[in-house]
């Protein structure tokens, strides 16, 4: 059964800080009784002026969580909006498939601002997250604030990674954003449209590495695509529009080349570098 929560404040928590993980598919944190069951389901945190608070070391927030077969996490969202806080490390999951097969599809994760960070804490945030393939999820952050993002992600899995895109609206304080990372597939593919995207606007986000596509290990990076309004000033960032570890980056195929477009008027790129596809 699929679920629609709203959480605005810890009265639900005995009116105490959030202490554990969070999953939209059981609206508690308490996982799913039905851990088959991980589709479908939306869960909203805050309401833009107030929000739950959490409290620990690395609490994951899930729209859809399964670890059983099938083992499948699709069409879930997570929302976290201004006025939600937290005081440590934390990771955000449209859905999450950790079955050793499991897809997950087309899940989106949006961060809005006014969410409260931690100094020095540590975000992860994955549109959709799989041992199998992730494909066709989103991530938007529509302010970084002050967040420290380590790793974004759009969908991030073991096996294929495609059709997943990032976007990014302003802020600061990101590590690695990857539109589809894989850790041992390809990135992107073959047809059209199977690449992911990385779409970075609103000025010179504070990014250290940009990727459209990441195969970490036996696979390509195909078709992957990342668009960077600079605006202007100095920027920093590595950009890679396809990155492989130990495979092709792009391929002679339409559509299999890797790109990466800067608009937006001049900027002095420093320190950083830019390909449009790279292969080691």
């Amino acid at each position: 059964m699929a679920l629609d929560t709203i959480i605005t404040n810890n009265s639900a928590n005995g009116n105490n800080p959030y202490d554990a993980d969070l999953y939209g598919n059981s609206g508690t944190t308490t996982p799913p009784s039905d851990a088959t069951a991980a589709s479908n389901n939306t869960l909203t945190l805050g309401n833009g002026s107030a929000g739950p608070s959490f409290t620990g070391n690395n609490r994951h927030i899930y729209g859809g969580y399964t670890s059983s077969y099938p083992g499948n996490a699709n069409n879930n969202t997570l929302t976290v909006k201004g006025g939600t806080s937290f005081d440590d490390n934390s990771g955000f999951y449209g859905g999450r498939a950790s079955t050793a097969s499991g897809y997950a599809s087309d899940n989106t994760v949006t961060v809005e601002p006014g969410v409260t960070y931690p100094m020095g804490g540590a975000f992860y945030i994955h549109g959709g997250m799989s041992n199998g393939m992730a494909s066709g999820n989103q991530v938007s952050v529509m302010s970084g604030d002050n967040g420290n993002f380590v790793e974004v992600s759009g969908g991030y899995s073991n096996g294929a990674a495609t059709r997943n895109s990032v976007t990014i609206e302003g802020g600061r304080g990101f590590s690695n954003v990857y539109g589809g990372y894989s850790v041992s597939g390809d990135a992107g593919g073959s047809g059209a449209g199977d690449g992911n995207t990385v779409n970075i606007t609103g000025g010179n986000a504070g990014i250290q590495s940009i990727y459209g596509g990441f195969s970490n290990s036996g696979g390509a990076a195909l078709g992957n695509t990342v668009t960077f309004d600079v605006y202007s000033g100095t920027v920093s960032s590595s950009v890679y529009g396809g990155y492989s570890a130990s495979g092709d980056a792009g391929g002679s195929g339409t559509g299999q080349g890797n790109t990466v477009n800067i608009t937006g008027g001049t900027a002095l790129f420093s320190g950083g570098h830019i390909y449009g596809g790279l292969s080691n």
